[in-house]
């Protein structure tokens, strides 16, 4: 019970976590096996007026992103999803992502790496 928390989790729509999502996932994998060693982090963005909540209480994030960090070449990026069933998303810099999100996901990494978004995976 001490270990267990679902303090990570959101609500996600089954179509986008077994869709695009999934795909993400499954390419930051193999990105990952391919390069050697990769920083990840996933996170939830709750942006806009109209944000939703679920029985009043939990809300619902309106995006997700997937930051990116490789320590051997200082590449980085980020996918930002919209959180709903198309397959639509785009790849940015650590810079563009901070913006949107509100956080840095990689905040000692240098600013020459968060200005330029590494190509990623499609």
């Amino acid at each position: 019970r001490e270990s267990f928390s679902l303090a990570n989790m959101t609500p996600q729509l089954p179509a986008h976590n077994r869709g695009l999502w999934s795909i993400i996932e499954k390419r930051t994998r193999d990105l990952a096996t391919k390069r050697g060693e990769l920083y990840v982090v996933s996170g939830a963005i709750f942006a806009g007026s109209s944000i939703k909540r679920i029985n009043k209480r939990v809300f619902v994030p309106t995006s997700y992103f997937k930051a990116i960090y490789d320590p051997k070449t200082g590449e980085s990026g980020a996918y930002l999803v919209p959180h709903d069933d198309s397959k639509d998303y785009t790849t940015v810099s650590i810079d563009e992502l901070a913006k949107v999100a509100g956080v840095d996901p990689f905040p000692s990494i240098n600013a020459s790496s968060k200005r330029k978004a590494m190509e990623l995976p499609k």
